[in-house]
């Protein structure tokens, strides 16, 4: 089976995030997270595993999707990092995307969750990834911002 950690960027208007996806399930003990070695996510995975641990969720990085019976779910990620002037100190990298994409072990979509700010926004931009990243776990989770 082939999983596509993907997301689509529309061109034109980005005030809006896109539709997230959540389907009722069991709670969740254990997530899988797919790394995606081409996406600059050092501080993305960081965040992430911090807040599933917050929720009381166990998780480990694996470099590829794999049969493993001790993954409840498999995390699947992109980030789009782009960079900025901070404060007249030079050019700094910042996050502006993420997509977040849990799924069952058969690769069937539990929910998805988004980080889409809409406007490029000086304040948001320069936001810590964690302070960025958890209402989009919270949502991925519980379908809650």
């Amino acid at each position: 089976m082939t999983l596509c950690a993907c997301a689509l960027i529309p061109a034109g208007d980005h005030s809006e995030e896109p539709p997230a996806i959540f389907h009722e399930h069991a709670p969740i003990k254990n997530v899988c997270i797919v790394n995606n070695p081409e996406q600059q996510s050092g501080a993305v995975l960081v965040a992430i595993q911090s807040e599933l641990k917050e929720s009381n969720i166990e998780s480990r990085v694996y470099e590829i999707f794999t049969n493993n019976p001790e993954c409840e779910a498999w995390l699947f990620y992109m980030v789009n990092t782009q960079w900025a002037d901070f404060a007249d100190q030079g050019f700094h990298p910042y996050v502006s995307f993420v997509s977040l994409t849990l799924r069952e072990p058969s690769g069937r979509i539990i929910s998805t969750a988004f980080y889409w700010p809409g406007k490029d926004d000086e304040k948001e931009r320069w936001r810590p990834t964690r302070t960025k990243l958890k209402p989009v776990v919270k949502m991925l989770l519980t379908g809650n911002k």
